[in-house]
């Protein structure tokens, strides 16, 4: 009983230390899930006799929290492969938690796609009971075992596995009438879906290792161009005082335009508004920008904003134009609560950009104020 224990405890603390990678996006709550059937047969470890196996079926719920971690919930039901009057068609059931090890994920590089063969590690307890039994129908259970992956579909959104693993009974007798500490061996073939991510893809998402130079040059960067656009801003200002005290005598029968309000269009026509990698929340710091898009479109009542989502190329096309509508959405939502009509607003996706030099620069929205 304590030598399963001891070794189910020894690997969740392994898996724990190996899962400390930063280069990942855990996603939303829904993100990262697979479910999975397989079927196959149970044998007690009673000298090699045949006569007590069994045929097992098994369904299970899993997550993946980290590119090595995986949590999840299993079932597994053991039929009677003779029935004797009176017993049930179910022998026996197994629900429990389980922890897997993704072992390329923990001993090599890991990568955005899933490579085509995956062995995981898997341990787990819970609940075992009996249908045909008196007494010492429920006790505890402990199972470890291995699966051998093999993620086949263009997205790799399909796994299929061979399963052979170890399980204990811990407690009381077990559903073949031995003691407890009992083990059965179990092989089992399986398929699994890995479910669609909200960032469009069917696996975790691996990104690469943050760059702090890169970070500090685009904040130093961004607060340039803040700077600039103030001292434009106020130039702006300074030209709109003027035009206000002087008389200008138009020499055509049609009045030209002010130019006052041109000179402003150049100078506002278009802000950036910088997102954080593989985010669409806008931050803070970017308001100001937004604050300045929304009052020219407001003292414009006839202009327009295109707004365009761009995104760094960490991911596939399909993850990087989602990444990039959902920031473009987010700041026109920004716009909105700042006073601007949505039908006066246009956002689109554009995918990865090339706007900047600096790969990590391009994770941002182009706001352009049309005329």
């Amino acid at each position: 009983m304590k030598r399963p224990l001891a070794t189910i405890l020894s690997l969740l603390c392994l898996t724990l230390t190996m899962s400390a990678i930063d280069t990942f996006v855990p996603g939303r709550a829904t993100d990262n899930w697979r479910m999975g059937i397989g079927g196959g047969v149970a044998v007690l470890n009673s000298g090699g006799s045949l006569s007590t196996m069994r045929p097992v079926t098994a369904i299970d719920f899993h997550r993946r929290f980290t590119p090595v971690l995986g949590l999840g919930v299993e079932g597994h039901w053991a039929f009677n492969s003779q029935r004797h009057s009176g017993q049930n068609i179910l022998q026996g059931q197994y629900l429990g938690v389980m922890g897997t090890i993704n072992l390329p994920n923990a001993f090599a590089a890991c990568r955005h796609t899933p490579r085509v063969f995956e062995p995981e590690l898997t341990a787990g307890f819970g609940w075992v009971h009996s249908f045909n039994q008196g007494a010492g129908r429920n006790a505890w259970g402990a199972r470890a075992g291995l699966n051998l992956n093999f993620n086949l579909g263009r997205c790799r959104q399909w796994t299929l596995s061979l399963r052979p693993a170890m399980g204990w009974r811990m407690s009381g007798t077990s559903q073949w009438g031995k003691t407890s500490g009992t083990a059965a061996m179990e092989l089992l073939a399986g398929i699994s879906y890995n479910f669609r991510n909200s960032w469009g893809t069917h696996s975790i998402l691996i990104l690469p290792p943050r760059n702090t130079d890169e970070i500090s040059a685009l904040n130093g960067e961004i607060n340039r161009l803040r700077e600039e656009l103030d001292r434009q801003h106020a130039a702006t200002s300074t030209v709109s005082e003027t035009q206000a005290t002087t008389k200008v005598v138009p020499s055509h029968a049609e009045e030209p335009a002010p130019v006052t309000k041109k000179v402003e269009t150049e100078v506002s026509n278009t802000q950036y508004v910088f997102f954080d990698r593989a985010s669409t929340r806008v931050a803070p710091n970017q308001l100001p920008g937004i604050s300045m898009m929304a009052r020219a479109a407001r003292e414009n009542p006839s202009s327009r904003i295109l707004l365009e989502g761009y995104s760094s190329p960490d991911g596939n096309a399909a993850y990087n134009t989602r990444l990039a509508t959902l920031r473009a959405e987010a700041v026109k939502h920004q716009l909105i609560k700042a006073g601007v009509p949505a039908t006066r607003i246009d956002a689109t996706g554009r995918g990865v950009g090339q706007l900047f030099d600096h790969r990590e620069w391009n994770r941002v929205v182009k706001c352009t104020l049309l005329p």
